[in-house]
């Protein structure tokens, strides 16, 4: 037999349980079909958006590949990035917008974050000062050699300034 205490508690776990099940998901403020400008520049339904947390190659950037040979990583970030979307809808979440006027988001594919995925796979940084910067994607993708980080590369910020 269960006291007053107890069963108070018992009752209150699962209200909580309750009130979680019944509680709509997050869901994205912008949806659709998306249309890839560079590695980290997308547009749903006809707002351009900059993807939150990374910075990837410009479309005019290089890097050295291990055999010392130049290969345009910016537009394999971008078609890495369009390859992985294919036809898929893109959900995101818009956080503010940036001095481009792009608004700066997070966005799923599927059940994939899209942000954490392409710094996993080596093709974005994270982004120094971030809150949830994905430091530890970036990690395993550097220790993988996957993406920029199968050879030498110029971080695309610095890459911006001299270019």
């Amino acid at each position: 037999m269960m006291g007053p205490l107890v069963r108070r508690g018992v009752i209150g776990i699962a209200l909580i349980f309750a009130a979680l099940a019944v509680t709509p998901g997050i869901k994205p403020n912008l949806s659709g079909p998306a249309r890839v400008i560079d590695g980290n520049t997308i547009v749903v339904a006809g707002q351009t958006l900059r993807l939150y947390g990374l910075d990837a190659p410009d479309l005019g950037q290089t890097c050295r590949s291990k055999e010392n040979r130049d290969w345009p990583c910016g537009r394999a970030a971008a078609a890495a990035l369009r390859q992985y979307i294919g036809e898929w809808p893109v959900g995101c979440l818009t956080r503010t917008r940036d001095a481009a006027d792009r608004l700066i988001s997070t966005c799923r594919v599927g059940g994939t974050d899209l942000n954490a995925w392409l710094v996993e796979q080596g093709w974005a940084l994270a982004c120094k000062g971030c809150f949830g910067g994905f430091p530890l994607e970036q990690g395993r993708a550097r220790l993988a050699r996957r993406g920029l980080w199968s050879g030498r590369f110029e971080a695309p910020e610095d890459w911006r300034w001299t270019h």
